[in-house]
């Protein structure tokens, strides 16, 4: 109860947040009892889904590490650091087993409610039976210290508090509610979602030639639909999980804790390998942690079903067995390749952000002769390459092309013209030559039409970040104890600042896993001085301020929308004939999913993000090929046989964004099929042919749906 007790100022800092969000709109006390009052009644029933999805994953990974660290590093005990490289370690094998397991459809193969609903939750419940072996790992008395009653501990619980707050709130709105920055959760809606959605309805979680996202590696969507196998869905999942479909958030919420505990336990280790006392480097450790959770950018990502958190977990434990002296070298770098080459299976920028800042860690660390140097590396790279082999595998039988999309060059185009190739590389790169790439590091972008999106380091979601990295690369560099490793460090960092803006189409959200050199170089200076400490807690105050601010500001001051996925699909309407009327009138998906008859199937046109769709669908991603595609190539100026070819899939009525084709075709990544040219007939003239009927319209979205009328005579 003491040790309990000791962290009131995580529950000062989550009730603080709480009060502040429970104002909504409204600055008076009536205003915010009334908005609280709102969030107790809604919160408890939409967050058990949530915390389950996310405790059972990331808790059953850590179980399964401490099964596996005693035969793997041949101890039983060690300090809290092996606990958190153990963890790190089972989480990566839960993370390549949902990928291989549901690629050969494991988890739903042997039909919906059969064997496969037994399969997905064994290395879960085996995890479990592995919590006590992973919590000896580490207990010994030295590493559970009592780390008194410091002002700056207190502080670093606070700022832990309100960004849990902000996490924890957020990951519970549906998908799409929140932030700015991600377009209504354009991503997860398009893909992060709906491809566990679609395998759940396959049973097997296989590349789908309308999704091309299908083909990246996925292994954080194959948890998800893991996830929602042990939860009972099915498909469509926003129907039969409802508001409990933010799962997926709450898995990469945990993952988002998961990662802050990963950079604790690695900044505590190199804090006092750089000199600091055993109870500073641990609050060295807290502090460093908090900072990073409660950065604006951290916060956006982690409460959405995104994958860039599993990324920054893995990566700091990759970098923590990097430079681990209790470890046999073959191990460090065997467990290295194997964590990044994990995070890239998450993500594959792992490899160009993070891989070379933990290459240079284990080269630092170990400084043998040459010939020790090859065999590291060649143990390294099998432990990476096994890591990744069940996504080159599987893109090699379902493609040909091991990494398709990418490589089209190299191993093929797949399913895919070379147009569509040509198209894809274009919208994954940047045009501008190194000077403009240099200049939208620090700079605004000077195409967006308010002059003021920031792509770079200076996004207002990075807030101080970067600037107080940079304090931390200097006084690790000047200070004599910490300059090699500060330099190792550094040189990571900018091999991965360098990567990022040569070879990514240069995005602020892509530098994140560049907070684990980042905060390591923090944890570094923290030693160089009594004070220098204090920088830490000044900079977690600045983050947090700066999230919640933000988070505050999201839906024009009321970010709090109660009521889930329902709102989105319609169903919140429940059997009020009005009100589904209203909600009818006022959203596509509603009238798609309300008043559309039962046995509707509908071709979506410029629209991608078919999550909240109950009715069956047609879709194709911007880079992939519509079905309608094939007729209107063959018949460029028949709407009436593009019609017939509708209908002889399935298809009752097609929605067509037009806003959205107007965008793509602005930025040169529309299909050329689907041109808006007036002087060439496509999908206006499909609207205005009498083999369609106009079901309904909104003008201020650019939206219009379509019925297809039975032909006299079917086109020739």
């Amino acid at each position: 109860m003491a040790t309990l007790m000791k962290g009131w100022p995580v529950l000062v800092g989550l009730a603080a947040f709480v009060v502040l969000a429970s104002r909504g709109s409204g600055l008076g006390i009536a205003a915010a009892a009334d908005q609280l009052a709102v969030l107790t009644a809604w919160v408890p029933g939409a967050s058990w889904p949530v915390a389950l999805g996310g405790v059972l994953f990331v808790l059953g990974g850590c179980g399964i590490g401490g099964l596996l660290w005693p035969r793997i590093a041949g101890v039983t005990t060690g300090d809290a650091g092996a606990r958190a490289i153990a963890a790190a370690l089972g989480v990566a094998l839960l993370l390549f087993l949902s990928l291989l397991l549901g690629w050969v459809g494991a988890f739903g193969g042997f039909g919906v409610t059969g064997l496969g609903r037994l399969i997905a939750p064994l290395p879960i419940i085996a995890g479990f039976f592995g919590l006590r072996a992973w919590w000896a790992i580490g207990t010994t008395r030295e590493s559970l210290p009592d780390l008194g009653e410091r002002v700056d501990r207190r502080a670093g619980l606070i700022v832990l508090g309100i960004a849990g707050g902000v996490l924890a709130l957020a990951a519970v709105q549906a998908p799409g509610v929140l932030w700015d920055s991600e377009f209504g959760g354009y991503d997860t809606l398009s893909y992060h979602l709906q491809l566990p959605d679609e395998w759940l309805s396959l049973g097997r979680a296989v590349p789908l030639e309308h999704n091309v996202y299908s083909f990246l590696p996925g292994a954080i969507e194959h948890a998800y639909y893991q996830m929602a196998v042990v939860l009972g869905a099915s498909f469509p999942m926003a129907g039969s999980l409802g508001d409990g479909v933010a799962f997926a958030h709450g898995i990469h919420a945990t993952l988002t804790l998961f990662a802050a505990w990963q950079i604790m336990a690695l900044c505590r280790v190199l804090a006092e390998r750089a000199g600091a006392s055993f109870n500073d480097a641990r609050i060295t450790g807290v502090l460093c942690g908090a900072l990073v959770l409660a950065t604006p950018w951290v916060l956006v990502v982690g409460s959405m079903a995104y994958n860039e958190m599993a990324v920054v977990g893995l990566g700091a434990a990759a970098l923590h067995a990097a430079i681990s002296t209790r470890l046999r070298d073959y191990l460090r770098w065997l467990l290295a390749g194997w964590l990044v080459g994990i995070a890239c299976l998450c993500k594959p920028t792992a490899l160009i952000l993070l891989g070379p800042t933990v290459g240079a860690a284990l080269l630092f660390a170990d400084r043998p002769a040459t010939a020790t140097v090859a065999r590291g590396l060649a143990i390294g790279c099998v432990g990476g390459l096994v890591a990744l082999s069940p996504w080159l595998i599987r893109n090699t039988v379902e493609s040909g092309n091991p990494m398709f999309p990418y490589a089209t060059g190299v191993f093929g185009t797949a399913h895919w013209d070379t147009e569509q190739a040509a198209r894809w590389a274009d919208g994954h790169r940047f045009d501008g030559n190194v000077a403009d790439r240099l200049r939208l590091t620090v700079l605004p972008d000077a195409s967006d039409p308010a002059g003021s999106r920031h792509r770079g380091l200076m996004h207002a979601q990075w807030f101080a970040w970067w600037p107080v990295v940079l304090v931390g690369l200097i006084a690790s560099l000047i200070a004599a104890h910490t300059r090699r490793l500060g330099a190792v460090l550094a040189a990571g960092l900018g091999i991965g600042l360098l990567a990022w803006l040569l070879l990514t189409h240069i995005q602020s959200r892509f530098l994140i896993p560049l907070v684990v050199p980042g905060v390591v170089l923090l944890a570094l200076a923290s030693t160089v001085h009594a004070r220098a400490v204090w920088v830490l807690v000044a900079a977690g105050a600045l983050q947090a301020s700066a999230s919640v601010a933000q988070f505050l500001a999201q839906r024009d001051g009321s970010p709090v929308l109660p009521g889930g996925s329902n709102l989105f699909t319609g169903r919140a309407a429940g059997r009020d004939a009005e009100e589904a009327e209203r909600m009818a009138r006022a959203n596509p998906v509603a009238l798609v999913n309300l008043a559309l008859p039962r046995d509707a199937r509908v071709m979506l046109i410029g629209e991608a993000i078919p999550f909240y769709y109950l009715r069956p669908t047609v879709y194709a991603t911007t880079w992939d090929r519509p079905p309608i595609v094939d007729a209107i190539e063959s018949r460029p100026g028949d709407p009436g046989a593009w019609t017939n070819a509708a209908r002889s899939l399935g298809v009752t009525h097609a929605l067509i964004n037009f806003s959205e084709l107007t965008r793509l075709e602005r930025s040169g990544w529309n299909d050329p099929a689907l041109t808006l040219d007036t002087e060439r007939p496509s999908m206006q003239a499909w609207v205005e042919h009498p083999s369609t009927e106009i079901v309904a319209t909104w003008p201020e979205r650019g939206v219009v749906i379509l019925r297809m009328l039975e032909s006299e005579a079917p086109s020739p």
